[in-house]
């Protein structure tokens, strides 16, 4: 069994997905396995082509090919999550990267000091479009900051697998990080965030910073209403 399994779907952000594998390959923590879920684009293209790459190299890189009617990332995601044989889950969309020493010091901070945490995420950085960082939470999130931002960028998040339990609903379509995060919180979980900027998130028109269907607002007002109620 590896520590850790690493989901990446693929849709929109083709173009970046070779950038992307790069930096999962150039990882300085090796126990992991990579699924790429190619989510209704089919076996042929470019997408296809720099896999098919990567996998001549690297037998921790299995490719998934998920045809219609599956091509939502909710839907993908639990496509490939009972590939996963590993109890840490790591989302990395295919137009972001990480740092060499990402997944090193998550899986050193979560044998100290976030060993009660279900889920490690880490400062970014944004690039492409944008060329700026964000200020987060730093050590164990308080639960009410999510009713203010997201506080645990997407593709930086180590998250437990048995938390992995993303939802489609009619209001959370782009934003399904922000409303697991919401979920984990509800029950009892705990969020970390470790000082260091070892994710680079891509900001570019087809990428979920500038397409999602719905606004963080309609997530939080519901999971306001639900954590009151609790």
């Amino acid at each position: 069994m590896v520590a850790v399994s690493i989901l990446t779907p693929v849709y929109n952000g083709i173009e970046y997905l070779e950038e992307c594998i790069t930096s999962v390959l150039q990882q300085t923590f090796t126990d992991w396995e990579l699924f790429i879920g190619i989510n209704g684009h089919g076996i042929s293209g470019g997408d296809a082509a720099v896999i098919a790459k990567h996998l001549s190299q690297d037998p921790r890189i299995r490719v998934i090919i998920q045809p219609p009617p599956l091509t939502g990332k909710v839907e993908s995601l639990h496509d490939l999550l009972p590939l996963c044989s590993a109890p840490w889950i790591a989302v990395l969309d295919c137009d972001d990267k990480w740092e060499p020493l990402k997944l090193e010091r998550q899986m050193k901070v979560l044998l100290s000091d976030a060993q009660q945490a279900d889920v490690i995420g880490t400062f970014c950085q944004y690039f492409g479009e944008r060329h700026d960082r964000i200020t987060l939470p730093i050590g164990y999130v308080d639960p009410f900051v999510l009713f203010d931002y997201n506080p645990i960028i997407n593709s930086s998040a180590l998250i437990k697998k048995e938390r992995c339990t993303w939802k489609y609903t009619d209001i959370n379509y782009g934003v399904e990080d922000f409303a697991l995060w919401m979920e984990i919180c509800l029950q009892g979980g705990k969020l970390y965030n470790i000082p260091e900027y070892l994710t680079w998130h891509r900001i570019h028109p087809t990428s979920a910073f500038n397409s999602k269907g719905y606004s963080d607002d309609a997530i939080r007002s519901r999971y306001k209403d639900q954590f009151y109620i609790k």
